[in-house]
């Protein structure tokens, strides 16, 4: 078997390297007026790394907000000076949407040009969401304003927003009055508190071969990769506490911090993970058996049975695990079409909103034909019944196999494969089909195959009752590539 063993897909090499995107973090300051080339520097705060508790969390006006700590200047806010001060002050209000300043530590200003910055004039403290600041001076009108700003609260489910704008003297700044429009700036998210674990199903290209009866995969192959999990840390996001990057391992308990049970249908061929997409791990003879050690449930015969790793990811690093399938040359039974899903669970830090279970679909084997699953069909004496079969394309092979209750045998009929003529209707009589033995009932189903695109064909059944001369006629779904 080993001797005609190839990857079953063409997009698994490309899977396989396909580069990684990863966003830069968070930059140094939030920058409402951006020159060219720089970023706006919003800021990202993962959800998993939020403690609730009264040490973590303050509450105004009956509403609660997490507290998040400054790092490395993230929560500061750059803005231009927008005029040309001059000897008189000119004031500027920047208010809070969705956020409120905590801690001791009030908000200080900075003017990084010529002129004089001052602040705050008002607000600013603990549970305030604007602070009012004034800059004097014949600084430029490009200037860099910086509000430094030590913590924030922040809402899990609602983005900060930033607004600022400038007045000509403090009352109408403390009022909201008489600002100079034109020169307001804002900011939509620019605090946002995201998933800072993502899970990602990548469908690989497993395909099995209709000529084969969808038994075999497409290209002679005994090995495909149908899809992939990825577990990530989003690279962008920041700690509560700290305003550092977010790994895994602080988002996350560490006694069992992941638990992952992929689910499908694993009854026909061989299934298991691998680090890799090529799915060498399958195979121990070619040297490399980086296979992950997984089990499939006792009901591995049934659908939705589980797949599970013997060793669970430990949370300190991104995990890549590629779904493989094995098919042995002997296979008798076609491949499932069923979509192959993951269920990943978190255990979260003590006191901490964690992160909910989800699950993903990896993938699903495909088929490049078409397959039509007929499950009522009678050669009882008393109807008369036809299969009609409608191909708008070029010819086409197809075949049927047959499956029926206990006590009742099936035979195929001289009529059970053959050829669909190009662009025509192929009426075929279920008593050519299919002999149908023992019973009654004289019944059974099928599973019609065609070599052929799906978006070419249609299949119905027609049974007429010899007797009082009435039809039923039932149209079935299609499907395949």
């Amino acid at each position: 078997m080993l001797s005609r063993r190839t990857l079953g897909v063409a997009g698994a090499a490309i899977l396989g390297s396909m580069a990684l995107l990863v966003t830069n973090p968070a930059n140094a300051v939030i920058n409402l007026t951006p020159a060219t080339g720089e970023m706006a520097g919003k800021v990202k705060i993962a959800k998993e790394t939020l403690l609730m508790g009264t040490a973590n969390t303050t509450t105004v006006g009956g509403v609660t907000y997490y507290n998040v700590t400054d790092g490395g200047s993230v929560l500061n806010v750059q803005m231009d000076r927008g005029v040309v001060a001059g000897a008189a002050a000119v004031y500027y209000r920047l208010t809070l949407e969705n956020m409120v300043f905590v801690g001791t530590t009030a908000p200080t200003v900075a003017d990084g040009g010529s002129g004089t910055a001052a602040g705050p004039v008002a607000g600013g403290a603990a549970e305030d969401n604007y602070i009012v600041f004034s800059t004097s001076g014949d600084g430029s009108a490009t200037d860099d304003l910086t509000v430094t700003i030590a913590a924030l609260g922040v809402l899990p489910d609602m983005p900060g927003n930033i607004k600022v704008e400038v007045y000509r003297n403090v009352f109408d700044a403390q009022a909201e009055t008489n600002a100079i429009d034109s020169l307001m700036q804002m900011m939509s998210g620019a605090v946002t508190v995201v998933d800072g674990i993502s899970e990602r199903g990548t469908p690989g290209m497993a395909v099995a071969e209709v000529s084969e009866d969808f038994m075999q995969l497409t290209g002679g192959a005994d090995t495909a990769m149908i899809g992939r999990l990825r577990i990530a840390a989003d690279t962008t996001a920041l700690t509560q506490a700290t305003g550092a990057i977010a790994s895994l391992s602080t988002m996350l308990n560490a006694a069992t911090p992941i638990e992952v049970t992929f689910k499908g249908d694993f009854s026909v061929g061989t299934y298991s993970l691998d680090p890799e997409a090529d799915c060498n791990g399958l195979a121990a003879a070619d040297g490399s058996a980086n296979a992950v050690a997984s089990t499939v449930g006792d009901d591995g015969d049934m659908e939705d049975a589980m797949l599970t790793p013997d060793t669970q990811p430990d949370g300190t690093a991104d995990i890549d695990w590629y779904l493989c399938l094995m098919v042995a040359e002997d296979n008798d039974m076609a491949l499932p079409t069923a979509d192959f899903t993951a269920t990943v669970e978190y255990a979260a830090r003590t006191n901490a909103l964690g992160r909910d279970d989800q699950t993903v679909t990896i993938g699903s084997i495909g088929r490049n034909g078409t397959s039509a699953h007929i499950p009522y069909l009678t050669t009882d004496e008393r109807y008369n019944q036809r299969i009609v079969i409608v191909n708008r394309g070029s010819e086409a092979a197809y075949s049927m196999s047959f499956s029926s209750e206990a006590g009742v045998t099936t035979a195929a009929g001289m009529m059970a494969s053959g050829t669909l003529a190009a662009n025509s209707t192929t009426v075929l009589k279920t008593t050519d089909v299919v002999t149908i033995s023992g019973g009654p009932p004289h019944r059974a189903s099928a599973m019609l195959n065609i070599v052929g695109p799906a978006s070419n064909i249609s299949v119905a059944t027609n049974q007429t009752t010899k007797m009082g001369g009435s039809t039923d006629t039932v149209v079935y779904e299609v499907m395949g590539m």
